[in-house]
C-alpha cells in the first residue's frame, strides 16, 4: 500500500511539474518600450543594461525595445492597436500626448507604491511632468544648460576665466571675452578661431529672455496668452543677436560643436551634462576645460532644465508590469547607472554629490552643474502643446535676426502672432 502511495504521489508531482512548464504556465508579459533615438548610442546602451537586469530579477516580464527617430512611429503604432507599453518622452510632448489622452495617468500607481517616493527627486525636474493635477510621467534625467569652456584659449589671451570671475560672469563679460577670442590665426581675413557657440534654437534662446526677467507666455504650465514683444524680450534676444553680429560667435552655418572639440572655440552657451563625458572622448585631451554656469542677465543666471523620463501608454493592457519597469529605471541604482554611461545629471537629488564618481574627467568647477540646477532661478522650458510647433516657426525668424536681416522687435512681434494663432487652434 506504502508502495502504490509514494508512487501516486510522484505521478501527482510529475503532473504538476508538467503543468508548471506548460506554455501556458511559461507564458510571459510582454512590454514594449518606445526609445527615441535621438537621445543618442549612450542611452540606448543604458536601456539595454537596464532591460537586463530588470528581466533577471522578473522573469516573468520580456522588454522589447523598439527604436524611432521621432514620435511618429510611437503614434503610428497606437492608432494601429499595436501600441508601446512605456515611452521615453521629454516634458513637452509627453505633455501633448497626455492631453491628447495617450499617457495613463501615474499617480494611482504611485500612491499605491509604498517604496516609492516623489520627494527624492528635484522639484523641479517633476514640474514638466506634473499638470491637470496628474502625474503623467517620471524623470530619469536633467539636461541644464551651462557654460562649457576652453581654459587653455581663455589664459593664453590673458582673459580671466569664467569661473574665476563668480559674480562677475556677465552678459558684458561673455560678449566682451566673446570677441577677444573670436580672432584670424592665419592672416587671410576670415576668423578661425571663435569666441562662443551659441545658436538661435528655440530650446535655447529663450533663456535670456527669462535671465532679463521676463516670460514668452503668461505663465509657465499651460500657458493661454504668448507675450513675446516686451522690454525684457527685447532684451534676451537682443543679448544672442549682440553676440553674433558682433563677431563673437560661431556663424550659424558651421558646426560649432566640432569646432569647439577642436579647440577653436571659447565657450559654450548652448550644452549640457551630456558634454561631461562627451568632451574628454571627442577633444581627445587637446585642451584642458571646465564648467560654469550660464553668464548672468540683468536680473539672474538661472537656465533651463530639460527632463527627460518615462511615461505609460494609456493603452498598455499590463499597466502593473509597465509601472514596475518604469519604476525600475528611475530608482536609485538605474540612475547611478544611466549617470556613468551618459554623463547626465540625476533626477534624483541625493545623487547630484555622486556626480564626481561617474566621470573619467572630473573638471575644477564641477559643482556648478548641481548649482545650475538647484539655482531657484532655473526653471523648465513653458509646458504646453504647441512647444514642438513653435520650433518651426521661431527657426528662421531668429536665423535672419541673427544675420541681421531683419529686427529683434519685428522677429518677436512676427514670432508672438505666430504663437497666438497656434494656441487658438487649441480652443
Amino acid at each position: 500500500m506504502f508502495v502504490f502511495w509514494r508512487a501516486r504521489s510522484e505521478v501527482l508531482i510529475l503532473v504538476l511539474l508538467l503543468l508548471l512548464i506548460s506554455p501556458a504556465a511559461m507564458a510571459k508579459t510582454k512590454l514594449v518600450h518606445y526609445a527615441y533615438t535621438g537621445h543618442g548610442e549612450q542611452y540606448r546602451q543604458f536601456i539595454d543594461h537596464a532591460k537586463a537586469i530588470f528581466e533577471r530579477a522578473n522573469a516573468n516580464i520580456e522588454i522589447e525595445v523598439v527604436e524611432g527617430n521621432d514620435y511618429t512611429k510611437a503614434l503610428t503604432m497606437a492608432l494601429g492597436g499595436v501600441a508601446a507599453d512605456v515611452l521615453d518622452m521629454s516634458t513637452n510632448l509627453a505633455f501633448s500626448y497626455y492631453v491628447s489622452g495617450l499617457l495613463q495617468d501615474l499617480t494611482p500607481f504611485i500612491n499605491a507604491d509604498k517604496e516609492f517616493r516623489l520627494q527624492d527627486f528635484v522639484p523641479a525636474s517633476l514640474i514638466g511632468y506634473q499638470a491637470r493635477g496628474a502625474t503623467f510621467g517620471l524623470p530619469s534625467s536633467i539636461y541644464q544648460v551651462v557654460c562649457f569652456y576652453n581654459r587653455d584659449l581663455f589664459l593664453q589671451a590673458g582673459i580671466s576665466e569664467p569661473a574665476a570671475l563668480g559674480d562677475g560672469w556677465t552678459w558684458d563679460a561673455a560678449l566682451s571675452a566673446g570677441k577677444r577670442l573670436t580672432r584670424d590665426l592665419d592672416g587671410d581675413g576670415v576668423p578661425d578661431q571663435w569666441g562662443v557657440r551659441a545658436s538661435n534654437s528655440w530650446y535655447r534662446w529663450p533663456i535670456w529672455v527669462h535671465q532679463a526677467g521676463g516670460m514668452l507666455f503668461d505663465k509657465l504650465v499651460e500657458p493661454t496668452k504668448p507675450t513675446f514683444d516686451t522690454p525684457a524680450g527685447r532684451t534676451g534676444l537682443g543679448f544672442l543677436a549682440g553676440l553674433h553680429l558682433e563677431n563673437a560667435a560661431v556663424p550659424l552655418t558651421y558646426a560649432s560643436h566640432e569646432l569647439f572639440y577642436n579647440g577653436r572655440v571659447g565657450f559654450s552657451l548652448d550644452d549640457g551634462s551630456s558634454w561631461l563625458t562627451i568632451i574628454p572622448v571627442s577633444s581627445d585631451g587637446q585642451f584642458e576645460w571646465d564648467v560654469v554656469q550660464l553668464p548672468k542677465g540683468p536680473v539672474h543666471n538661472g537656465t533651463f532644465l530639460i527632463m527627460n523620463g518615462y511615461q505609460m501608454s494609456a493603452a498598455t493592457e499590463h499597466p502593473e508590469a509597465a509601472w514596475e519597469w518604469i519604476k525600475h529605471l528611475v530608482n536609485r541604482e538605474s540612475i547611478l547607472d544611466f549617470m556613468s554611461i551618459t554623463g547626465r545629471t540625476p533626477s534624483r537629488t541625493a545623487l547630484l554629490r555622486e556626480i564626481p564618481k561617474t566621470l573619467q574627467v572630473v573638471p575644477r568647477n564641477l559643482q556648478a552643474v548641481a548649482d545650475a540646477v538647484l539655482n531657484p532661478n532655473s526653471q523648465p522650458p513653458y509646458l504646453t502643446p504647441i512647444y514642438g510647433q513653435l520650433n518651426n516657426v521661431t527657426g528662421q525668424i531668429t536665423r535672419q535676426v541673427l544675420l541681421g536681416q531683419r529686427s529683434v522687435v519685428a522677429a518677436l512681434q512676427e514670432m508672438e502672432v505666430a504663437a497666438a494663432a497656434l494656441m487658438a487652434n487649441l480652443e
